[in-house]
């Protein structure tokens, strides 16, 4: 354990790793969204819920372009050629694996506007 998290230390000071970003959906409303995997070949994104925030899934079934699928958790919303997952404590996921970097700039350009719509 300790050599990894030597590795995990080492990884981070050469800035292997994607950085965490905070969004404000609006200035009460604050998300933290977190690339996973290393910075050249982030796999997806995660966007987590600072606090506790009501949400609005059937907002989402509203958006003409978008399909929501599922019953309960998780939720699974399809914009676009990209799969968001929607899970009980309010994360959502998207992957970008394998995706170009204009791609993975689009599919997290879609996350902001999920959690805007969600948490509207």
């Amino acid at each position: 354990m300790q050599e990894l998290g030597e590795k995990l230390t080492e990884s981070r000071s050469l800035q292997k790793l994607g950085a965490k970003e905070e969004l404000a959906a609006d200035p009460t409303r604050r998300f933290d969204i977190y690339p996973l995997g290393l910075r050249e070949a982030i796999y997806g994104l995660l966007a987590k819920p600072t606090g506790d925030y009501e949400w609005d899934i059937d907002g989402l079934r509203e958006q003409e372009d978008w399909q929501l699928q599922g019953d309960w958790f998780p939720y699974e919303l399809i914009v676009d050629e990209f799969i968001f997952v929607i899970d009980d404590d309010g994360s959502i996921f998207v992957s970008t694996a394998n995706l170009p970097r204009e791609l993975r700039e689009k599919a997290g350009g879609l996350l902001q506007r999920v959690i805007r719509r969600l948490y509207a």
